[in-house]
């Protein structure tokens, strides 16, 4: 929710080879509610124009949350989120 909030390119993510990394399945990703992230995440495709697959879209999402994760040094800061 931090990358998409913010509404930045996800160019800059750092993922161009997804070999490799760590494997999260789509149920400990997504729940239940896997079917309603699906349609959202297409609706992000979208609506930005990407030209990426809806693996690597969340691929980098989750990166670029990640990264912007590191950056809080407060509770505070934490809660805003």
């Amino acid at each position: 929710m931090l990358t998409i909030r913010e509404g930045g390119p996800l160019s800059n993510a750092g993922v161009g080879n997804m070999e490799g990394g760590q494997e999260l399945n789509d149920t400990t990703l997504f729940g239940e509610h896997i079917y309603l992230y699906d349609i959202l995440i297409n609706q992000y495709i979208y609506d930005k124009q990407l030209n990426l697959t809806v693996g690597e879209t969340i691929v980098a999402l989750v990166e670029i949350g990640i990264f912007k994760m590191g950056h809080i040094r407060e509770l505070e800061q934490l809660c805003d989120l």
